[in-house]
């Protein structure tokens, strides 16, 4: 039996957020029990908190980095490893069927690889209600339960843990490249410099961007941008980004654009600084009712591609070999830290901006920011 702490958001009462406690059994055969290290605190966290999607009562998390505790039986990691105890993993955000044409990549027509982000049947760490008797499956807990059908990726304990929590949004960030079709030599533009955009970013430098802008409002997070090596940076507080792409680039505009923004405001300024050719692919996260109106006559003229990526299939292992080569200081994006009882202040200092967060991860031994 595990005892945990876990913080509760009631999905169908906005802003309810507690610590509750549960005894949780030991993993049934096939199963694993994780206990935390780091929980990321995402965007879509704060969706949650605010009620976006109702789902009851659940416990919120789906970045994190923890150690095996205890498994049921044989448990395989994403490239067919036998885990042990004591092993250091990290989830992929997402738990597939493993048997939908989906997962297994038979009939799809959605696209050229096995996108089981797709599977109808998944389930999201964080995003389950705990039910009765209780099941904890989201990061911000001292142990999770994690399923058999999930994909945990080994990591080397001597990598940063403030890198290796990043682990699930760099995989977003390096999908987000391949959808775009990003190659080198190509102009890439990315919109929001949030982790998100900061980490889609560097997923771009890898694939061989010769020049990378980077846009948004945030002179703390453009300066982390530039320490991820962005070659312009633009503060759209004072500077017109269209104007500023199309100077740079002698009015070519940009052969690739990431709208990591969330902005509907953003979307039509993205593909204003779209080149012909070009490619637009968004991956900021929108309100369900939200809707977006842009001119499409330009699109089809200049042969201008808009695409979506979502999640981050088949990206964890090249994302990881990104926090292995040590390419870039990653952990340094990870700006705030509050104990586990405190991850309503986190989500606060986010929503508010105090400090200029960029990451805010929830610890589960007090460190002070």
């Amino acid at each position: 039996m595990y005892h945990t702490r876990a913080i509760v958001l009631d999905c169908d009462r906005p802003r309810q957020l507690t610590l509750e406690q549960f005894d949780l059994p030991a993993p049934a055969k096939g199963d694993l029990m994780l206990k935390p290290e780091l929980s990321g605190i995402c965007g879509a966290d704060l969706h949650l908190y605010d009620g976006w999607f109702k789902r009851g009562r659940i416990v919120p998390g789906h970045e994190f980095v923890g150690r095996v505790v205890e498994i049921g039986g044989e448990f395989l990691d994403a490239v067919g490893r036998p885990l042990k105890v004591g092993d250091r993993v990290v989830p992929e955000s997402q738990v597939p069927c493993r048997r939908c044409q989906f997962c297994r990549g038979v009939g799809s027509r959605h696209d050229k690889i096995v996108d089981y982000n797709a599977c109808a049947s998944s389930y999201f760490f964080g995003s389950l209600p705990i039910g009765d008797p209780p099941r904890v499956e989201g990061g911000w807990s001292d142990y999770v339960q994690v399923s058999g059908n999930a994909i945990l990726h080994k990591v080397e304990d001597d990598l940063p843990l403030e890198a290796v929590v990043l682990l699930e949004p760099l995989a977003v960030g390096v999908k987000a490249v391949a959808k775009a079709g990003i190659v080198p030599g190509d102009v890439v533009v990315v919109q929001g410099p949030g982790p998100a955009g900061l980490l889609s970013m560097v997923a771009a430098r890898v694939a061989g961007a010769s020049q990378i802008i980077l846009i948004g409002p945030s002179e703390a997070r453009l300066r982390a941008g530039q320490m991820l090596g962005a070659d312009l940076t633009v503060n759209t507080r004072n500077e017109d980004p269209v104007k500023v792409v199309y100077n740079a680039t002698g009015g070519q505009l940009a052969h690739r654009v990431i709208d990591a923004s969330g902005s509907k405001q953003a979307f039509q300024q993205g593909l204003d600084m779209t080149g012909r050719g070009g490619v637009y692919v968004n991956i900021g996260g929108f309100r369900p009712a939200d809707e977006i109106t842009f001119r499409p006559d330009r699109l089809k003229r200049d042969k201008i591609d808009i695409r979506f990526s979502h999640m981050g299939s088949n990206a964890y292992g090249p994302a990881l070999s990104i926090v292995r080569s040590r390419r870039f200081p990653l952990e340094k994006l990870v700006t705030h830290w509050f104990p586990l009882e405190e991850a309503e202040r986190g989500l606060l200092a986010l929503e508010r901006r105090e400090g200029d967060p960029i990451k805010a991860v929830l610890t589960f031994e007090h460190r002070q920011n």
